[in-house]
């Protein structure tokens, strides 16, 4: 970033925590129009798996906005906001995925929360190592995820090296 495009950002946060505020809102937008895409799929596997795809995307390419949104007194308050705009949306996509007989019926909206935790876990753990890790992992918990796993595509990322 040159120095002038640091001026504007002072100028238009002149603290951090406002500058916080201001990524955290806009993630917080981006996150909810990939949810609303997804969910307005016809084919709501489709649009389930896209979402996590593109969210954990989202994360693995902004490590900073999450190191600073964890790490502030208002971090749980800004990820229970997450939590709840995302929840309602969620939970309509894993029903329609359920009606087309796409996703297994005994996983709900809080199950597809924790999966994407997971992998997204993985993506900060992985990061100096193997920065795409999480893809192959993402792959199998879809296919875990999958009410015919079998026709699932065989995986394609590399292994992982422990």
């Amino acid at each position: 970033m040159c120095s002038s495009d640091l001026g504007t950002v002072y100028r238009r946060f002149p603290d951090k925590a406002q500058l916080i505020d201001g990524l955290f809102e806009q993630r917080l937008a981006d996150l909810l129009a990939l949810m609303k895409a997804a969910v307005a799929d016809p084919d709501a596997w489709h649009g389930l798996t896209t979402f996590l795809r593109q969210a954990l995307e989202l994360q693995a390419a902004d490590r900073g906005l999450k190191d600073l949104i964890h790490g502030t007194p208002e971090g749980l308050k800004r990820v229970s906001r997450i939590r709840q705009g995302l929840l309602p949306l969620s939970a309509e996509l894993v029903r329609r995925a359920h009606e087309q007989g796409t996703l297994r019926q005994d996983i709900t909206a809080p199950d597809f929360a924790v999966a994407q935790l997971m992998v997204s876990t993985l993506i900060d753990a992985s990061r100096e190592v193997q920065p795409e890790l999480w893809r192959r992992y993402l792959a199998i918990v879809l296919r875990g995820l999958s009410a015919d796993p079998e026709a699932m595509p065989p995986l394609e990322i590399g292994r992982a090296h422990v």
